[in-house]
């Protein structure tokens, strides 16, 4: 489904569909290997995967809670480990843009999310 939705994006060749689970380092590190490969460098790195714990802290298991620090804190961090001494030796890439849904929405929500709370601290 990936590989067929990437072939209809205009100009096709110029993308790169990648089905990864990013908590895997070693196929995150394949992953980078095989973009700088194909495209020589990377401009703009966009961290925007995320996961959510619904309910309140207390109530989450500690697996879960560790799958939301993996997803949502350890793989930004890995991938401008990654990418970013690239950008920064060419001159150029220099934007990374860092998103998880948790911060936007947790002020609306009082059911705060187990990472939310680290999220918003001054």
């Amino acid at each position: 489904a990936l590989q067929s939705l990437a072939a209809g994006l205009p100009d096709a060749p110029a993308h790169l569909a990648l089905a990864l689970d990013l908590r895997d380092d070693a196929a995150l590190d394949a992953a980078v290997h095989e973009v700088l490969a194909r495209f020589g460098s990377v401009d703009v790195l966009i961290n925007n995967a995320g996961v959510l714990v619904g309910g309140h802290a207390e109530q989450a298991s500690a697996a879960r809670v560790r799958e939301l620090l993996d997803c949502n804190l350890y793989v930004p961090i890995r991938l401008c480990q990654l990418l970013v001494p690239a950008m920064r030796a060419r001159g150029t890439g220099h934007r990374v843009v860092t998103r998880t849904p948790l911060a936007a929405s947790s002020r609306r929500n009082t059911r705060l999310n187990a990472y939310s709370p680290a999220l918003l601290a001054p």
